[in-house]
């Protein structure tokens, strides 16, 4: 009787558990990696040529635009240096064009001035000797009228004449010279914009010389730039290409790939069926790494970020991030392999002896069906 109703008690404590208890559901991935938040960035030459200098390794700590490898570039830096030295010569000349121009511009004002003031001079002599000449022509007039009168010798009337005419010569000799300084100036203001068109001509095509060899100078840079591979990002040297001081690379052949710094997240790839439907954003999932026994270090908690809608090549990517309060003594580093379980669900036992018992009796109905006849 004691037996019997020991049995009984646990029977009826199993059947409780079997119905009440919970228990979790798990979706295995295929696979899984630990990589860094940022892409790994490869480094790539971008011109074909000889390296001349190599210093990356394996694992070596890089910032970003650290120089990996250099390209053979002599001939290039041979024609900088000659067309460095020509803007050297040229940005003088420029300059003291430019001086000497400014220089016959301020002459030519001047110039133009000390004629204005010579003008002047003469404008206000011929109006003097206009005076004069009035004067001695009404004197000349008044001394002939007498003299015919017998009031003044013959002679005082003639020296009187003489004097006016000469003053009427002055008079005329005054606007002449006014012209000839106008002309002078004409003369001089050609010659001075003949010489300053030039220094125009000069200094325009010094300036374009300079253009030209500027843009020289930065087409040879940036052909310089490309005979360097320097570091994208910050970070990690994962790969190097076996390449010596010597070799010939190719255009676009990759160098070294930098693992840049950050923190690091879980990429694992499941199969359609374990997790389309079940897997969503914020489930709790641990990762237990390949290489380092999960009995001895345990697993890595994490949690779904994001779930890809799409299986390309049959297959879902599903992307965690790391619990920030994690702790473990594995060292977490990028490229480490694993497996990621997701709890999906918690579940009675009898619904899995019932899920379980479903897929059994599936699998031979499926394997016993006739197979389908194709519609005509």
């Amino acid at each position: 009787m004691v037996g019997w109703i020991v049995a009984v008690l646990l029977l009826a404590g199993w059947g409780l558990w079997v119905v009440r208890a919970r228990v979790t559901v798990y979706a295995v991935s295929a696979t899984a990696r630990l990589e860094a938040t940022g892409a790994a960035r490869p480094a790539e030459c971008p011109v074909q040529g000889r390296i001349v200098r190599k210093s990356v390794a394996l694992g070596q700590e890089v910032k970003a635009g650290d120089l990996l490898v250099e390209l053979d570039g002599e001939s290039d830096r041979r024609r900088l240096a000659v067309e460095r030295r020509r803007i050297e010569a040229l940005r003088p000349q420029v300059a003291a064009l430019t001086r000497e121009l400014a220089a016959t511009e301020d002459a030519a004002r001047q110039d133009r001035s000390t004629t204005l003031v010579t003008l002047d001079q003469q404008r206000a002599l011929r109006a003097a000797a206009e005076v004069a000449a009035k004067f001695s022509g009404e004197e000349a007039d008044r001394l002939g009228k007498l003299q015919k009168s017998g009031g003044v010798p013959e002679l005082d009337a003639l020296r009187t004449r003489a004097e006016a005419q000469k003053r009427s010569a002055n008079v005329e000799v005054a606007g002449l010279e006014s012209q000839r300084l106008l002309a002078d100036q004409r003369t001089r203001e050609s010659q001075t914009r003949a010489h300053q068109e030039q220094l125009r001509r000069d200094l325009a095509l010094t300036s374009g010389q300079i253009a030209t060899t500027t843009a020289t100078i930065e087409l040879l840079e940036e052909e310089l730039r490309k005979m360097e591979v320097r570091a994208p990002v910050d970070g990690r040297v994962a790969e190097v290409t076996a390449l010596a001081v010597g070799a010939v690379v190719r255009a676009g052949e990759r160098i070294a790939q930098i693992v840049p710094k950050g923190e690091l997240e879980i990429i694992a790839e499941f199969a359609p069926p374990e997790v389309l439907g079940r897997v969503r954003e914020g489930q709790r999932a641990r990762l237990r790494l390949d290489g380092f026994p999960w009995t001895q270090y345990g697993s890595v908690p994490a949690h779904v970020r994001s779930v890809a809608s799409e299986a390309p090549g049959g297959h879902v990517r599903v992307e965690l991030t790391i619990d920030p309060a994690v702790q473990t003594t594995v060292p977490l580093q990028h490229g480490l392999p694993g497996t990621i379980e997701v709890a999906i669900e918690e579940v009675s036992p009898l619904s899995l002896i019932l899920r379980a018992t479903g897929e059994l009796l599936h699998a031979p109905a499926a394997r016993t069906a006739p197979p389908a006849t194709p519609s005509r």
